[in-house]
């Protein structure tokens, strides 16, 4: 549509022109009564009742064909998001807009980015139809903004693309808290999003009460939904998976390791990355074996601080080819080990200091006893023993809220059956089962592209499998709530219960681990597996009180409200809140990444996404779909309505044929 078509759709008033002839043609006569029309008027009803009914036949046809090559020029489409949208007037529609990375994905039809496509759609639907007010909620702000008309959501910061991701809880949340507020009558919420699984997140447990909300409010809330879940054509995804520097003499490496996902088969083997480091580019060929693969590269470097990125040749989408890394200005490795079994504790502080340098120190207290953690730069807390209560729990919470890790192991002894959980109901330890002979509990899957158990940076696994358990304590994990985010399960045995579990907290995480580094447990204590968990867990929580940092870009928030952030790499970016790249404030280095879960193409279905709002009118269109599917995109129909507009002229005209004929029989019979 263009910026001439609302002025065209004036044209429709000139379907009142013949009616207005016709009008004026009848003031033109005056009636008289003549007493020997009355014999006339009986012998030629019937004929005048026909010609009467063909006049106003003609009339019509004549107005419809003007109202038809009217409308066919301001080019009307149909179908799709636009028949959607404009369902009925709304007085508010709030427009929640995705501006996750996975929307930079070109649009497989359109072959523009799904934001621009998203954006192009609202532009098409405010210009035919309108409400009384427009309210954008944006995904990287969350912030409700009002907006004269979603043809100028284009030119706005607020629209532009971003490397976060998108919290489609979150949203829905503030659009409905919007509503409450401010009662705006009918209103609408316009839905523009890739439907990307991670970013709705359908198994967590706020939707059930966002449905509820939501069906609550009155009048009515529509919801509809312009969904573009089609795959890019070819696209692969770079991110990092961890920069470690390593010393050697007075040699100083750097052991970078990346994860490429490709999102379909068939896409060339050899893969040319570029390798900047510090301004310094290079390019080497790695070999795809798959739909995911794992990626290292050991790179010579001077001491200190410093920066590099990868980058994958351009694809069908720019945003997930780049991965950022810093290094240098290593931060203490300093832990804490709290625990009630002697030999496990003694196991536990070598693993996270074997030498218990000052820098690499390892704190051995009894559980019972405080924590004495203010000034101290612990990265790491490791708890064995019954789950705390009170200011302890309080205490690990505000920990890991603040970027430490807090790994829990469970109690050497306890009675059968029995639970214990700590009063932040973070987790349970259930009963410790034994193995039968010769039947130890093994560890049939855990992650290994990223966590604790990740592989080595050569590429190796950890020999988790290999690990015989003889006793383990039953873990119980609660379920997700809409305040508490679920547990994930990063390793599990063969009967699927969970060996290692990880928890967002915060900046941080809490972990559990099932079993414990002791001769009567598990041969977890022979370090091939414990060392390098420990040390990455540790390595995780010291980050932040290092001066190069790596961080994900949407998760990280600065220290200091009035820390000042200027982009190294790319040069011009200026927002580290929803801008992937390398920022420097003082000495301090910033390196950040979109989330690796926006990799993943994992969209929901239309079904799936109505399921998650029971009692709220939902409608879903898919506007762009892949060819496979036989769907098809909204479409001009200007020519259809030329079409009526012919036939109806043409239908005028045999109607005023039959009306012309019928003048001399009706002429013959008044003589």
């Amino acid at each position: 549509m263009t910026v001439l078509q609302p002025l065209l759709l004036w044209g429709l008033a000139a379907a009142a022109v013949p009616i207005l002839i016709h009008l004026l043609n009848r003031l033109r006569f005056r009636s008289l009564a003549w007493g020997a029309m009355m014999f006339l008027i009986r012998a030629t009803r019937t004929s005048t009742r026909r010609s009467r009914l063909r006049h106003w036949l003609i009339l019509a046809c004549r107005a419809l064909a003007l109202a038809c090559f009217a409308y066919a020029l301001a080019r009307p489409l149909i179908g799709g998001w636009l028949g959607t949208a404009l369902g009925g007037r709304a007085d508010a529609v709030l427009i929640l807009f995705d501006r996750s990375a996975s929307m930079e994905a070109l649009d497989p039809q359109r072959r523009l980015p799904k934001r621009e496509e998203g954006l192009r759609l609202l532009a098409a639907a405010g210009k035919v139809g309108g409400a009384t007010r427009y309210i954008l909620i944006d995904s990287a702000t969350l912030m409700p903004q009002a907006v004269a008309s979603p043809e100028a959501l284009a030119g706005m910061n607020l629209t532009r693309a971003t490397d976060t991701a998108a919290d489609w809880p979150a949203l829905f949340r503030t659009a409905g808290e919007w509503l409450l507020k401010n009662q705006p009558g009918r209103a609408d919420i316009w839905v523009v999003s890739d439907l990307q699984a991670s970013n709705w997140q359908p198994e967590g447990g706020a939707w059930p009460g966002l449905a509820a909300k939501l069906a609550g409010i009155s009048p009515r809330v529509h919801v509809r939904v312009l969904a573009l879940p089609a795959a890019p054509a070819q696209n692969r995804a770079l991110n990092l998976r961890s920069a470690r520097t390593h010393r050697s003499g007075a040699k100083t490496s750097l052991q970078v390791a990346f994860n490429c996902l490709q999102n379909q088969s068939g896409l060339a083997t050899k893969v040319p990355v570029a390798m900047n480091l510090g301004g310094q580019r290079t390019v080497a060929d790695f070999e795809s074996r798959g739909a995911r693969d794992s990626w290292s590269r050991s790179l010579a470097i001077e001491p200190g601080l410093g920066w590099g990125f990868w980058e994958l040749p351009a694809d069908d989408n720019l945003r997930d080819n780049r991965s950022y890394f810093v290094y240098g200005g290593e931060a203490p490795l300093q832990g804490v080990v709290a625990a009630e079994h002697p030999l496990a504790g003694r196991m536990l502080q070598l693993a996270v200091a074997p030498a218990n340098t000052p820098q690499r120190r390892a704190d051995l207290v009894a559980p019972e006893k405080p924590l004495a953690l203010a000034g101290q730069p612990f990265g790491l807390i490791v708890w064995q023993g019954a789950l705390p209560a009170g200011a302890t729990a309080a205490q690990l919470r505000k920990f890991a809220g603040e970027g430490g890790a807090v790994l829990f192991l469970p109690p050497s002894v306890g009675a059968t059956g029995a639970v214990t959980s700590n009063t932040l109901n973070e987790l349970a330890w259930g009963e410790i089962q034994k193995a039968e002979n010769n039947k130890p509990f093994r560890v049939t899957f855990w992650e290994e592209q990223e966590g604790p158990l990740e592989k080595t940076a050569d590429g190796r696994s950890l020999p988790v499998a290999q690990l015989a358990m003889t006793r383990r304590a039953a873990l119980a994990l609660p379920a997700p709530t809409a305040r508490e985010p679920g547990w994930l399960t990063l390793a599990s045995f063969v009967d699927g219960k969970p060996f290692l579990a990880r928890r967002a907290v915060g900046h941080g995480a809490f972990f559990a681990c099932s079993t414990l580094p002791a001769p009567d447990w598990s041969d977890l204590d022979d370090g091939r597996v414990l060392v390098p968990m420990i040390q990455r867990l540790l390595e995780q929580g010291a980050a932040r009180f290092s001066p190069a940092e790596v961080a994900v870009c949407g998760e990280w928030k600065p220290a200091a409200p009035e820390d000042i952030w200027s982009a190294v790499e790319p040069a011009g970016r200026a927002d580290p809140l929803t801008q992937a790249g390398v920022y420097r404030s003082g000495q301090r280095w910033l390196a950040l990444n979109r989330p690796a879960a926006e990799d993943l193409f994992e969209p929901l279905t239309s079904t799936q996404v109505r399921d998650l709002l029971p009692g709220v009118e939902v409608t879903v269109t898919e506007d762009h779909v892949s060819t496979e599917t036989g769907a098809a995109t909204p479409s001009e129909v200007w020519p259809l309505f030329i079409l009526l507009g012919v036939l109806c002229l043409l239908a005028e005209a045999w109607l005023t044929l039959l009306d012309i004929a019928g003048e001399p029989r009706k002429q013959e019979a008044v003589r």
